[in-house]
């Protein structure tokens, strides 16, 4: 009788010195803690989705981020190619082709107005932006096969639904409409143009200045495409974040918002 009472003693002493049940115990503790663990992964998971999907549905309605590129002035020459025929004979041919002008000196300065907009329990933020562009095209260049009267001064957003008006570019003493460039292969992706005329700006500077009326969401970037390049951004965001491959070398940020300013030169102005 005594040895039957021991041996349940027994039994719980082993239970509590074994080390596998032990083991076991932890495990299935892990398991149990993990379960609610991945029911919020998962959920985090399918709100940041949800949120990722309202954020487009909010671009494709307002406008997404832009980029702005350009201007290039483009000038159209002819340029004459020897070629043979299958009987040996030479054949000239003339052909026209562009010469890409970048600006010598690009200004570019934005003010961005920022809001927030809320779709049930998410929120996305959205722009309003002027952006004033202006500077000079030096032209270095006497060939006579140039078609001066036949350029183009081109640019570029990347959002062209984000355009609130038409941009009208003053150059060469005049006003220009710019249109979008359709059913052609032009130098930008949602490029705008306009056609300029510089038989009588022949080797003088070019200057240029339009404002561009936006929309967009996310970013606003802009490409440096002058030989000298300035850029200043000033807008009511609070947390602004800076990026791409200049980092302004100047910045400030209040309660009020930020402003930012930044200038970059190059070797080459055309190519």
């Amino acid at each position: 009788m005594e040895n039957e009472q021991q041996q349940p003693q027994g039994f719980m002493a082993w239970l509590q010195e074994s080390v596998t049940v032990k083991l076991m115990f932890i495990g299935i503790l892990i398991i149990l803690l993990l379960i609610p663990s991945f029911m919020v992964e998962n959920l985090i998971t399918e709100r940041a989705k949800r949120h990722d999907e309202m954020e487009k549905d909010v671009s494709d309605k307002w406008s997404a981020s832009q980029l702005i590129q350009g201007p290039v002035l483009v000038i159209p020459y002819k340029r004459q190619l020897t070629d043979r025929d299958a009987g040996n004979k030479v054949i000239i041919k003339e052909v026209i082709e562009n010469l890409y002008v970048l600006p010598d000196n690009l200004h570019i300065k934005a003010v961005v107005n920022s809001e927030t907009l809320h779709r049930g329990m998410y929120e996305t933020v959205v722009y309003n932006t002027q952006v004033k562009v202006w500077g000079d095209f030096k032209l270095a260049i006497t060939a006579d096969q140039l078609m001066l009267d036949k350029a183009k001064l081109t640019f570029s957003i990347s959002d062209l639904k984000g355009l609130k008006t038409n941009p009208v570019i003053k150059s060469a003493g005049k006003s220009l409409q710019a249109e979008p460039v359709f059913n052609e292969k032009g130098l930008f992706n949602n490029g705008l143009q306009a056609d300029i005329n510089l038989t009588a700006t022949k080797e003088q500077p070019v200057p240029f200045d339009f404002m561009l009326d936006l929309k967009g969401s996310g970013e606003l970037s802009f490409l440096h495409t002058g030989k000298t390049t300035d850029v200043e951004v000033s807008g009511n965001w609070k947390t602004p974040s800076f990026s791409g491959r200049y980092l302004p070398d100047y910045r400030k940020v209040d309660e009020k918002g930020f402003y930012s300013k930044m200038a970059h030169a190059v070797l080459q102005p055309a190519f």
